[in-house]
């Protein structure tokens, strides 16, 4: 375990990425497996069509095909799940040690209750991440998939396509490593839907332990990665406190790579350092100074342009670009409730 929490929920977050791509690329890789089947299929019913056949039915003729998409993403979300099963027993004892780490440095006396991998794992499906539970996420991709093969065959037989070209539309060329085809969505469906998920079931392991030990903690602070590469939301509700069971919860978007700390009774300030991509820096400096730090273009790829100019203009924090949960106000919006940090501005 590292010095403080900050840094070691930092480092850990570099786990968690790893062991998304890990499971992501398994994933894309029992996809790719697929994709032949999957485009015979498609193949046959072009080419068992009937001349004269009209777009109006093709769902019945695409029966075969949507029935191999959902016995295809069956598996993925079987995987998947097995993989988040694991993955919860990891973050379990994770946390446990988090939490040991923090009340042995503060010298807190009494004792940590530790919550089962099985009721962190039950924690995660049960919570929905983005609006919508694990199992809805993989249906969004799976019908997200049949419609777009369907709107394609579709335009195809409207516009008087080959039905070599319309197999080459979905699934793509070979010299574009098949990056080109609609399928491709899918992969980048997928992609990201691991990811969030990997983090979802970390960051409500991370809580359900926050909950079980609710009568030596004071709150969870949220704490966004120190880079570029970070969301405006996350940004601004980085190191603020909140209490248990409340509060905006990472991850706060698709792909979302934010976690959080227990802040124990009486604990007023951070020790030592914590990680970002130029090096370990104070585990107390919040985003809003870090970002002051950074050159103009990075400023302005996290705020936009219009907000960085206000950011270094008016050196404010990023928080004051969104509301109490993090949601980003339009310029509009801003304007409206915020009119001071226009004036002066050229």
């Amino acid at each position: 375990m590292a010095t403080n929490e900050l840094d070691a929920a930092t480092r850990h977050q570099i786990y968690v990425g790893r062991y998304s791509t890990n499971v992501a690329n398994r994933l894309i890789a029992l996809l790719n497996r697929a994709d032949k089947h999957l485009m015979a299929q498609i193949a046959l019913v072009l080419q068992n069509a009937p001349e004269s056949f009209k777009a109006a039915y093709l769902d019945s003729l695409l029966k075969s095909v949507n029935n191999l998409l959902k016995s295809l993403y069956e598996e993925v979300g079987n995987e998947l799940q097995a993989s988040l099963r694991q993955f919860a027993k990891n973050e379990a004892h994770f946390n446990m040690a988090l939490l040991n780490n923090a009340a042995g440095r503060a010298n807190v006396v009494g004792s940590l209750a530790s919550v089962s991998p099985n009721t962190v794992y039950a924690a995660a499906m049960a919570r929905p991440f983005q609006g919508v539970l694990l199992k809805e996420a993989l249906k969004g991709i799976e019908s997200g998939v049949a419609k777009r093969i369907r709107d394609e065959i579709r335009m195809g037989i409207i516009e008087g396509r080959t039905n070599d070209q319309m197999v080459r539309a979905i699934y793509g060329t070979r010299a574009n490593g098949h990056a080109d085809g609609l399928l491709n969505w899918s992969r980048r469906g997928v992609d990201s839907l691991v990811r969030t998920a990997v983090n979802h079931t970390s960051n409500v392991a991370r809580q359900v332990s926050y909950e079980a030990n609710s009568d030596l903690l004071r709150g969870w602070m949220f704490v966004a990665t120190l880079d570029g590469r970070t969301t405006l939301t996350c940004a601004a509700l980085s190191g603020k406190i909140f209490p248990i069971g409340e509060g905006p919860m990472p991850p706060r978007h698709w792909g979302c790579r934010s976690t959080s700390i227990p802040v124990l009774k009486g604990q007023e300030k951070l020790l030592g350092q914590r990680a970002s991509k130029d090096g370990p820096v104070d585990a107390n400096l919040d985003f809003s100074d870090w970002l002051r730090n950074q050159p103009h273009d990075v400023q302005d790829d996290i705020l936009g342009p219009t907000r960085a100019e206000l950011f270094r203009a008016k050196k404010i924090q990023v928080d004051r670009f969104t509301d109490a949960r993090g949601n980003v106000l339009t310029l509009e919006q801003l304007k409206k409730k915020d009119k001071s940090l226009f004036e002066l501005v050229k």
